[in-house]
């Protein structure tokens, strides 16, 4: 089982013509499996992370989950297949103030199993990311990598097959970006299908398939992201975009 994206292509009206932020991509996601999309803002990686998430509505192309395609449900039933299928992990921080740690890693659960106890699923993925010392704790007092365990583990509350993951260690020094690729890499290990978006080359050892994201399409597909060449393949042509995106934005 997996999720499988084909030919899948999303566009936005700029002015008078058609943009395509995601064009005719191609991908699969196993269970356990950890893929990497790299590439400079712009290039469409949330978008297509989003898409896969069952988030955003292609323009075209096809999208399914465990051979499900969520976009032809109604919403209900989308969202709650959604939401027993997959863990989302968003840009920045996703954690209420109002709520402490624990309260905040419980929501997903509340949504779609009423009626069930949600404090031994919480408190096992409170335990497995690492935070459950921080309980009690309000976000206003948690650091940017506490905050950051606090969406991983509200996005495994419901113990999904899938994790997609938009920037997990954007703003994160280097020390807690390596606490969190370790995690990540763990729960992959653990059989959950991790993509995560990312502008950094220094975790793509974590993953086990890297894609370059460029203008809307995937490229510089590498089974293991550990070898030297592609990896000074992948930072040329990405070093190069970023420099072609200053000029474009002079």
């Amino acid at each position: 089982m997996a999720i499988e994206l084909k030919k899948v292509t999303k566009e936005y009206a700029r002015k008078k013509e058609l943009f395509k932020a995601v064009n005719e991509v191609n991908l699969s996601l196993d269970k356990g499996d950890f893929i990497n999309i790299i590439g400079r803002s712009g290039s469409g990686k949330s978008t297509l992370l989003n898409m896969a998430a069952g988030l955003l509505t292609p323009t075209s192309g096809e999208i399914e989950i465990d051979g499900n395609n969520i976009f032809s449900m109604k919403d209900h039933e989308a969202s709650a297949f959604r939401n027993s299928k997959i863990g989302y992990v968003p840009q920045g921080s996703c954690a209420l103030s109002s709520l402490n740690v624990l309260d905040n890693v419980r929501i997903p659960f509340h949504l779609w199993n009423r009626g069930k106890n949600s404090m031994e699923p919480a408190w096992l993925r409170l335990k497995q990311t690492g935070i459950s010392h921080l309980s009690d704790v309000y976000p206003k007092h948690l650091s940017g990598g506490e905050l950051k365990r606090v969406a991983i583990a509200r996005a495994l509350i419901n113990n999904p097959d899938y994790l997609l993951a938009d920037e997990p260690t954007g703003d994160l020094d280097a020390e807690t970006t390596l606490e969190i690729m370790k995690l990540l890499k763990e729960i992959a290990e653990n059989g959950t299908g991790i993509i995560m978006v990312t502008h950094e080359l220094e975790v793509l050892d974590f993953g086990s398939r890297t894609f370059l994201m460029e203008k809307g399409r995937l490229s510089l597909c590498q089974e293991n992201s550990r070898h030297k060449d592609f990896l000074a393949s992948a930072a040329d042509v990405y070093l190069n975009a970023s420099e072609r995106g200053k000029k474009e934005e002079i």
